[in-house]
């Protein structure tokens, strides 16, 4: 699917911005590396919305975070990605100034060693529900595996 691969590298890119956030406001090193938990408290209503925006633009999105389990599906998969990326970026030892100063080939080599890893995570979003603004279930099980 070409529309997921392209939704999927938009995912990355959205979410290595939040994983600099993160990484700016916390002190993490590879012997205090975060958990799921951390990230899911970091993470916002806003992120959310941002990383989904093209999937949920006819979403009734007072519903989608009124849903706890679709919220919560949501917030676990971010949480998942982001916590792939900041593992990946201490490890590396990337942080903001050396990622967007690397040529785009080290940076695509970057984003295709964590794409790889997320493709693990999409069983997440199975239990998602989506109702559009005129009340009509748009996907009753979204999920993103393709």
């Amino acid at each position: 699917c070409r529309w997921f691969a392209t939704w999927r590298v938009k995912l990355y890119d959205e979410c290595t911005e939040i994983a600099f956030d993160f990484l700016d406001h916390y002190t993490v090193t590879q012997n205090n590396l975060p958990n799921s938990s951390h990230l899911q408290n970091f993470i916002s209503k806003d992120d959310i919305i941002k990383v989904f925006e093209p999937q949920l633009k006819q979403v009734k999105r007072n519903h989608l975070f009124e849903n706890q389990t679709s919220w919560i599906a949501l917030k676990n998969y971010l949480s998942e990605v982001v916590l792939i990326i900041v593992c990946y970026f201490v490890q590396k030892d990337i942080d903001r100034t050396i990622y967007f100063s690397a040529r785009r080939n080290k940076r695509t080599g970057w984003r295709s060693a964590i794409l790889t890893d997320l493709h693990n995570l999409d069983r997440i979003t199975a239990s998602v529900q989506i109702i559009s603004e005129d009340g009509t279930t748009l996907a009753s099980d979204l999920n993103i595996n393709c």
